[in-house]
């Protein structure tokens, strides 16, 4: 699974939120700041520059092949015991990342995830024994060169042509074996140079190490139990093979790799194989030896040898296998994965094991060992019935099984479940059996995000499926606790509940469960629509008549951005947006109880320390008091939250229907996590491995308590859970709302203070002025209100990567919506400042416009945003194509009559490329752009935006800008570029090229097309905090180099400006003090060079560049000594790369920390126990 690796990047990336909040050592000497800042610059160089993360030189083997040539026999063999390796028709091979080549022939830490499935020790295929590419294929290669199936190249296992009969899966465990063998089966069947009855087949299976690494002690018969699937079904399917079962390494060798880098990547990669991070690790040493001992006792008594073309023989090369300590060469990149030597390594081991009889296989393998020969005496593989002197043990008598008492559970259900009754007609009058509909809303711990998961590779997943109040995998006898399932005792035809693992938009999993990680206040409208929208058009429910239970719980995220968005995330904004998602429902659901779930106390993670301390800094860091002091803030907001939704709920207003009502849950509001005396440590058991999800256990015991909840008087209701809760059955007939709880009165509420409007500088002041009074004929003559059309070419700026973002993960996501020049989510009364809302004042139909997130080539979402993040000038052309053929394309506009405003913004990545990439070639790129537009595009309007000072990245000096300011621009940096002053004058002469461009007056030769420099870029700089102190990074993303959602509203208000003020007039920066402006009363025109006031055009200056021609193909067709574009990290084009980008960037902000936080971890009563 390729996801497990881009995970864990991306969960390595989520440490990187902020490491400045470590609070500063005031003894330190300026000396010894120095110092720090050295090495921190030394690290950073030292993990971008040409040295490797492990500064060592690649080794490879050095070996011959000295064997004696055997032919093959006679004639085919019927018998695997006598079977020579010239006999070996087909190689294929089972497994996990090792066999799929993950790391393999990597020459830095990103080409980890290539899986280069070429060089695989066991079924890798490219070049020969002879060209140094050691594998057992090519070995076989030498008795038998048409041996096939081995893979070539390095691709997925999808990728048939490459992987070939390489069926191995990154992050696959032996419960994956059979799923594989069935693969391999069907690709062998289906294989028309395989001859699959009468060819002989040599399959290597070796799993195992992500079941120890999974960290959940999975028991040895559990693991033999799943090998012993697949070997059963080779077994009973496939004609002539020889299987080797390569034992699993001791994953517990990772100890003696003990630098810091490897310890964050084992920390990742398998925690409690090390003793660092797990104080029990020797227990995953014995587990491993108990895999091995329940291989051999699975193959020994000869199940496997009951057909004479068919055996099992167990390879045992790595069960003593030691490594030297700091042996990284056997490693790749990763300190996990193996380097190309190691599978060398293994290849020659898997060999000489084959052609050792059984008994006297070798059990490890050294540095000094060759490739062996049969013997001459004996020509053939051996295996356990041809091996001299072996004796196939006799299987002792089985065993009884011991009765083992069924466990008692806090959920076992004792409740009666009483006849179901007429359907009634009042919400105060429900009983659990009347229930037909569950759905829910919320964030990731509705969605169960790592709910099962045993490691942090898996949290990704969203096991939706046990989710607290609407999962319904299985039911609640089979100890899965939800409300869903507890409902389903009373009615097993509900409806509604969610299934198995996906995200939201699988439908055929999440069902009615609508909740989407990451999720805020501010998302419960968008959800409580798409719950509606489901509900209605889901032709098993009747959305009239059914009755509904539907779960609200939010808030986790909005506590967690405090830190970040204080005046966002204010108690009475939570409640507002809330409010809006439950008027929605009151207006449009009938029949409906609504659960609404107080937030938990987010700040009893500080609790859980340790490793848990850096994955709360990504988490929560603003309730964590080791990063932030300001975290019991937090913990009174939250109360506030809990103040809020009573307040909205107690008076009674959604209490104005007989069939819908709201009732508060609030058994979170006290909820804390238990102290185990026993074992002397806070209980993490109800937290998934990130120490921050919740566990199934934590899942059940919050479905528990809502449903106790549920059945609770108002007044009554429990406000925490214990361990000892237990699963309650109903005291009265109906579940409790605020009209049928005995003795609850609704209170009045008192007078409503009123409030102004705050004033914000984008309020919209302007009169709305009305198109021409004809379709205008010319670009100098155009209003707001003539723009049909929009479009916007750029990069990531412009896809808006990050606008959005609380966190650095959420950088990925193109915000697109949002964007300053182009974005369309909601509308400038709702708080979204961009160009294209501004147009929607004059126009409401405007088209083009972006909406919510997403790629550029997804077009329902992009439409005329074609910008595509890592692009640079020379990416322009492409982009014009793009967006005309859309244009061209799209039903709802008329390309020839309608006006159209296109916004172009480049050369961020032109400048951070550090190439010196110059103006000339920056500006001839654009013309060749701006050249189409102009051949092709009629009535258009272009706005050619100024590039940003990137250089002003220098006044974000806190570690994690630095960090991301050494992956993306370093060259502007003046920590890592004594010359970065080059880069802000390279920026300047980007000005003066492109308004030399602009104002050459090429441009200008149809009445109908302009293009106009818009220069608010020029001299705009970081502002000071409004206390003098420090710089106002409130402007930027997490990774403090992309706009947020404030810096979009700040340069969709600053083009605008632009646009409304004349050529030599307009304003070449912009502060926190401008306002939207509006049009000048005499003069209702957006300005041009043509219609400005005393502008005067210059001469357009003659080009050394070959024209373009407009009309040309759309595939250009490149020259001799044309290059690729130099890929970096600000490339975005496909999420695994990017995310492995930040990797790169963020693994150095671990390694800072952990140098920060050394090795000595404590274990007092407030510190998690390893």
């Amino acid at each position: 699974m390729r996801a497990t690796f881009i995970f864990v990047a991306c969960f390595l990336s989520a440490f990187a939120i902020d490491l400045g909040t470590k609070p500063v050592d005031e003894n330190e000497t300026p000396e010894q700041l120095a110092k720090s800042r050295e090495e921190m610059i030394h690290t950073l160089n030292k993990l971008y520059g040409d040295t490797d993360m492990i500064d060592q030189p690649v080794k490879t083997l050095d070996y011959t092949f000295n064997c004696t040539y055997l032919p093959p026999s006679n004639s085919t063999p019927t018998s695997v015991h006598e079977l020579r390796p010239g006999d070996i028709d087909v190689v294929a091979a089972l497994g996990d990342s090792i066999t799929a080549g993950n790391g393999a022939g990597a020459d830095n830490l990103l080409q980890v995830i290539r899986q280069n499935r070429k060089i695989s020790w066991s079924i890798g295929g490219d070049s020969s024994l002879e060209e140094g590419v050691l594998t057992l294929p090519n070995i076989l290669k030498n008795y038998n060169h048409e041996v096939t199936g081995h893979a070539i190249g390095a691709s997925t296992v999808e990728n048939y042509n490459a992987s070939r009969l390489n069926v191995a899966v990154p992050g696959g465990k032996a419960r994956d074996m059979l799923e594989q063998t069935e693969d391999m089966i069907f690709r062998m069947k289906n294989w028309t140079e395989i001859d699959y009855n009468n060819d002989w087949k040599v399959v290597t299976l070796f799993i195992g190490g992500n079941d120890l690494c999974a960290c959940n002690m999975y028991p040895a018969e559990d693991y033999a139990a799943d090998i012993k699937e697949a070997l059963d079904l080779m077994h009973s399917e496939m004609p002539r093979t020889f299987v080797n079962l390569a034992q699993v390494l001791l994953v517990t060798e990772i100890n003696k790799l003990d630098s810091t880098f490897c310890n964050l990547a084992h920390l990742i990669a398998c925690p409690c194989a090390k003793e660092l991070w797990n104080r029990r690790w020797e227990d995953y040493y014995y587990l491993a030896k108990e895999y091995h001992q329940a291989l051999h006792d699975m193959v020994q008594y000869g199940q496997y040898d009951t057909r004479d073309d068919f055996t099992v023989v167990v390879q045992p090369f790595f069960e003593e296998l030691h490594i030297p300590y700091g042996a990284f060469e056997f490693l790749s990149h990763d300190c996990f994965h193996l380097s190309e030597y190691g599978h060398q390594m293994v290849a020659m081991s898997l060999w000489n094991n084959m052609i050792e009889p059984v008994g006297e296989k070798r059990i490890t393998w050294t540095e000094d060992d060759v490739i062996e020969c049969p013997s001459e005496d004996f020509e053939y593989f051996y295996t356990y019935l041809n091996s001299p002197g072996y004796v196939t043990p006799t299987r002792g008598p089985p065993t009884s099984p011991q009765p083992t008492e069924e466990p008692t559970l806090p959920y076992n259900f004792t409740c009666d479940i009483p006849p179901r009754g007429n359907k009634p007609t009042s919400v105060h009058e429900l009983r659990p059996g009347d229930i037909q509909v569950v759905a829910a809303l919320g964030d990731s711990l509705t969605a169960a995000y790592g709910a099962k998961s045993n490691s942090l590779a898996e949290l990704s997943n969203e096991f939706r499926g046990i989710s607290w109040s609407i999962g319904g995998d299985d039911q609640l006898e089979a100890n899965v606790m939800t409300l869903a399932n507890v409902i389903r005792m009373y009615n097993p035809d509900v409806k509604g509940f969610s299934e198995g693992v996906g995200g939201p938009s699988n439908y055929d999993v999440s069902r009615l469960n609508v909740a989407v990680g990451g999720a805020r206040a501010k998302n419960m409208l968008e959800q409580t629509e798409d719950m509606i929208s489901r509900m209605r058009q889901w032709d098993e429910v009747n959305f009239d008549n059914d009755w509904k239970v539907v779960t609200l719980f939010i808030g986790g995220n909005d506590l967690c951005a405090y830190c970040r968005d204080p005046e966002g995330v204010t108690a009475k904004v939570y409640a507002e947006e809330v409010k809006k998602a439950l008027d929605l429902m009151h207006a449009e659901m009938p029949k409906t109880f609504v659960n609404l779930v107080q937030v938990l106390l987010v700040t009893e993670i500080n609790k859980l320390t340790g490793y848990c301390d850096l994955i709360h800094l990504v988490a929560c860091r603003c309730a964590k008091e080791r990063w932030y002091e300001g975290w019991e803030e937090v913990l009174d907001l939250t109360h506030a939250y809990h103040r809020e939704l009573e307040e909205m709920v107690k008076y009674g207003q959604y209490d104005t229907r007989d069939d819908f009502t709201v009732v508060i849950q609030p058994f979170f509001e006290e909820t804390y996590i238990p102290w185990l005396e026993e074992e002397q440590k806070w209980d993490d058991s109800l937290f998934a491995p990130d120490c921050f999800h919740f566990s199934e256990s934590g899942q059940a015991m919050a479905g528990m308590s809502v449903w106790n909840n549920m059945i609770e008087p108002l007044g009554a209701k429990r406000t925490g859970w214990l361990p000892e809760d237990t699963l309650e059955c109903p005291t009265g007939e109906y579940f409790y709302t605020a009209l049928n709880t005995p003795g609850h009165e609704i209170p009045t509420p008192g007078p409503v203070e009123s409030t102004e409007e705050p004033t914000t500088p984008y309020n919209f002041p302007c009169e709305i002025l009305p198109p021409s009074d004809t379709v205008p004929t010319s670009a100098h003559k155009l209003r707001p209100a003539d723009v049909k059309v929009v479009a916007a070419l750029g990069d990531s700026i412009t896809a808006a990567n990050g606008a959005g973002a609380d966190n650095i993960v959420q950088v990925l996501i193109e915000y697109r919506g949002i964007s300053w020049s182009i974005g369309g989510d909601k509308s400038l009364e709702q708080g979204v400042l961009t160009l294209s809302n501004i147009f929607k004042m004059y126009n409401p139909d405007l088209k083009g416009h972006s909406i919510n997130t997403g790629r550029h080539d997804n077009y329902e979402y992009a439409r005329l945003n074609v910008a595509v993040p890592g692009a640079r000038a020379d990416d322009m052309l492409t982009q014009t194509k793009e967006m005309i053929l859309r244009m061209q394309t799209w039903e709802d506009i008329d390309f020839e009559n309608e006006w159209k405003v296109v916004t172009i913004f480049i050369g961020g990545n032109d400048l951070c490329a550090c190439s010196n990439y110059s103006a000339e070639e920056y500006t001839m790129e654009i013309e060749k752009a701006l050249d189409h537009m102009h051949a092709e595009m009629p009535r258009t309007f272009v706005n050619v935006a100024q590039v940003v000072l990137v250089t002003e990245i220098n006044k974000l000096d806190r570690p994690i800008c630095n960090v991301f300011h050494r992956a993306y621009c370093p060259c502007a940096k003046e920590m890592f570029n004594d010359d970065w002053e080059q880069v802000l004058n390279l920026t300047h002469e980007y000005h003066r090229a492109l308004e030399e461009l602009v104002a050459s007056g090429k441009y200008d030769t149809r009445e109908d097309f302009t293009v106009v420099l818009q220069p608010f870029f020029e001299e705009t700089y970081v502002p000071r905090n409004d206390n003098g102190v420090g710089w106002n990074d409130t402007l930027f993303s997490p990774d403090c180099f992309h706009f947020s959602e404030y810096g979009h509203q700040m340069c969709g208000m600053s083009l605008w400006n632009n646009m409304i003020e004349p050529v030599g007039q307009k304003r070449r920066g912009w502060t926190d003090e401008d306002i939207v402006e509006c049009p000048k009363e005499d003069f209702e025109y957006f300005y041009t060079n043509l219609n400005s006031p005393g502008y005067v055009s210059t001469t357009a200056k003659t080009k050394t560049t070959k024209p373009t021609t407009p009309k040309a193909a759309t595939e250009e067709t490149p020259t001799e000594g044309d290059s690729e574009p130099v890929q970096y990290c600000e490339d975005y084009t496909g999420a695994f790369i990017t995310v492995v980008c930040l990797l790169s960037v963020l693994l150095v902000i671990c390694l800072l920390g952990f140098v920060w936080m050394g090795k000595k971890l404590s274990a007092s009563k407030y510190t998690t126990e390893f």
